[in-house]
């Protein structure tokens, strides 16, 4: 070899020596300083490759210091340990950046350590396969580089690691590309700083110049792994902020949108895409008028306010959701307005809450028609002359005490609810129908003359008697007024038709009180073992064993009245007790005691039967005083309710009952004489088995048969 080409040779060792020592010294300084002010940011396979590499380089720099074959290939094949970490490592690292972390385990490891676990291997054992050097040499032209021709498994090898590195990398970039925050703009060093570590790696495998004699790639990987390192920890420190604000915003129960100036969208937290029902569409970079057409939204985004806004009602899947819109301008720390932030809240719960509010203030709870309130409200706006003639119509419910006395008032509720039904379905829309209270109800018809009023009264009369409602008796007063004139005042207006609805209410008094007794009578015979029949038998022997006794005309009328109601408080008592043909449990049978009282209260509630109240009240009591409810005994017990209780006996034990068999007409006689003294008034049942039924006297000998 001439002298100046071994001249050249030795400048050139040295200098690539030198550029190794110098990297190595930078390297290791650079991993104290990580080491010790990068601790929260380290990403520890990044540094395990890191020490690796640095491995790798003394290796190679050994490699080249020493003239001996022998440690020269020594060397050689401990840099080759580096070099087969790197696809192992890096694989972790892809996966650890791209938040695949819950895939890095020992399974993972050992998977993509086989190959090159067997790499490593094979390389210190070469001598005896050549599977990874077929040859290892010195350079005739250059005797201090090591040379070397690749076996099989090496070949292999490199696929690998090329293949696991491509991966990695797909997935890294994957990752990179939908960060807002951590490598917005890292990417772009980071994929070329790979890139160009792969490329120095395929051409010294390749053994392209000027990488054929010395191996550049440690170097540069180490230069990049550095390079990541302090560059995502610089980063990590300078977003924390921008990070917390955009999870804030991502994990906010309010919708919020960024716009341009153009009020394009450039960006949307899940909230808003949920709320503007906009999931699976790619909105951004579209104008957000454009998107959402429905809503009225240009106002509030033009507006010169700081803050502007405004409430939309959305239709979300049939389901109507109210929003507020405050829309404020994003500025630059000059001041000058680059944007606009739109935040999006759901007051769902609070317009529904006030529409409930506002309701309730002026609706009826029972019937849903509106209430006082908003008749007051709505006759102040209406009393104005545009609005003549001013009809007003006032209705009241008849036999609604009654009602509620004998089917109770959830039946009573029934029948106003039935009334209202009527009204909607029988008066035109834009008439204001009101339930004033209890059971009036008040009408305003704007524009409506005297006659016109009268042909309403009409419509509502036949709209009741057309209705269906069961066994409950229908039937209202109705009375009418008409403001004419603005002279007139139109409380007296009100004054008037309330009048007028009460004389009406007396001339129909008495049908309706005959309706609802009628209607009580009805019922009490579905419910019970009570019959029509039965009610006249007892009316017979009643009125009988009264003139016996000498009673006035009066009282046996009231005793033909108890005969019918005597029980009509068992309408009140549930059909199963009534009908129940086994023994009554103790609390069936104190529900069966309360009848007399409930029954008393229905007579008391219409006049017409008011008078036998106290008849039907101590119709259970008994002569010894151990009857219900009051326990009064002997002459203190009406002589009407003595008189029921006798005929109403005798006639159950002559006819039967589910529960009871029937008797004979002496059996029944020798029970009542039994209970003379006892159950009943012993004068009255002697008057009765003699005088009605047309027995012996009880000194007399009495035949049974």
């Amino acid at each position: 070899m001439p002298v100046g080409e071994r001249e050249i040779i030795v400048w050139n060792s040295n200098i690539y020596l030198n550029t190794f020592l110098v990297f190595i010294l930078f390297s290791l300084a650079t991993t104290f300083y990580i080491l010790r002010y990068c601790k929260k940011t380290q990403n520890r396979e990044l540094m395990l490759l890191l020490y690796f590499m640095i491995g790798t380089m003394t290796a190679e720099y050994l490699k080249h210091s020493f003239t001996s074959f022998y440690l020269k290939v020594i060397f050689e094949k401990v840099a080759f340990v580096g070099i087969a970490s790197l696809p192992i490592l890096w694989f972790l690292i892809a996966l650890k950046i791209s938040n695949y972390r819950g895939h890095i385990n020992y399974k993972t490891i050992c998977l993509i350590s086989v190959i090159p676990g067997m790499a490593a291997l094979l390389a210190f054992a070469n001598e005896y396969h050549g599977l990874i050097w077929k040859k290892l040499y010195l350079s005739e032209t250059r005797p201090v580089i090591l040379t070397a021709d690749y076996g099989a498994f090496y070949w292999a090898f490199i696929l690998f690691s090329v293949a696991i590195e491509i991966f990695g990398l797909i997935l890294v970039l994957r990752a990179l590309s939908k960060e807002n925050h951590y490598y917005n703009w890292q990417k772009w060093f980071i994929a070329p700083v790979i890139s160009i570590a792969l490329a120095v790696v395929t051409l010294e495998v390749f053994k392209i110049w000027p990488f054929y004699y010395f191996k550049m790639a440690p170097i540069v990987i180490t230069a990049g792994i550095i390079f990541l390192v302090l560059l995502l920890d610089r980063k990590r420190k300078r977003v924390i902020l921008p990070i917390a604000i955009n999870n804030i915003i991502e994990s906010m129960n309010d919708g919020v949108l960024i716009l341009n100036l153009e009020n394009k969208i450039i960006n949307i937290n899940p909230s808003a895409v949920k709320m503007l029902n906009v999931t699976g569409k790619n909105i951004l970079g579209e104008d957000i008028v454009q998107v959402f057409p429905n809503i009225e939204i240009n106002g509030v985004l033009n507006g010169h306010k700081a803050i502007s806004r405004k409430e939309i009602k959305i239709n979300n899947k049939g389901k109507a959701l109210y929003y507020e819109l405050a829309v404020s301008s994003v500025k630059d720390s000059q001041g000058v307005m680059i944007g606009k932030s739109v935040v999006i809240r759901n007051i769902t719960d609070r317009i529904k809450s006030e529409e409930e509010i506002k309701y309730l203030g002026f609706h009826d709870n029972l019937t849903g028609l509106y209430n006082k309130s908003y008749f007051e409200m709505q006759i102040k706006k209406l009393d104005t002359a545009m609005q003549l003639p001013l009809s007003i119509v006032v209705g009241g419910v008849n036999g609604l005490k009654t009602i509620n006395e004998a089917f109770s008032h959830k039946q009573g509720d029934l029948l106003l609810c039935n009334f209202a039904k009527v009204f909607k379905r029988t008066l035109r829309k834009g008439s204001i129908i009101t339930r004033w209270a209890g059971d009036e109800f008040v009408f305003i018809f704007p524009k409506t003359s005297k006659k016109e009023a009268w042909n309403v009264l009409e419509r509502i009369r036949e709209g009741i008697k057309d209705y269906t409602s069961g066994s409950l008796p229908m039937s209202m007063a109705l009375g009418s007024s008409t403001k004419e004139y603005s002279t007139e005042d139109i409380n007296e207006v009100i004054i008037k038709a309330e009048n007028n609805m009460f004389k009406r209410k007396l001339i129909e008094k008495k049908s309706i009180s005959s309706s609802v007794i009628a209607s009580l009578e009805r019922t009490l015979y579905e419910k019970s073992h009570e019959t029509e029949t039965h009610a006249k038998r007892l009316n017979g022997f009643a009125r009988k064993l009264g003139r016996n006794v000498g009673l006035s005309e009066n009282i046996l009328n009231d005793l033909s009245l108890l005969s019918s109601l005597h029980d009509i408080g068992k309408i009140a008592i549930e059909e199963e007790i009534l009908l129940k043909k086994t023994k009554l449990t103790e609390g069936e049978w104190e529900a069966i005691k309360k009848h007399p009282v409930i029954g008393s209260n229905i007579a008391k509630s219409t006049k017409q039967i008011a008078h036998v109240a106290k008849g039907i009240l101590y119709h259970h009591e008994k002569w010894d005083g151990t009857g219900y409810p009051r326990g009064l005994k002997e002459n203190k017990i009406p002589i009407e309710s003595r008189i029921i209780s006798i005929v109403d006996a005798y006639d159950v034990m002559r006819n039967g009952r589910p529960y009871k068999k029937k008797m004979s007409k002496a059996e029944a006689v020798l029970e009542l004489r039994r209970c003379g003294g006892t159950q009943f008034d012993p004068e009255l049942v002697e008057i009765f088995v003699s005088k009605v039924l047309g027995f012996k006297a009880i000194s007399e000998k009495v035949a049974v048969g």
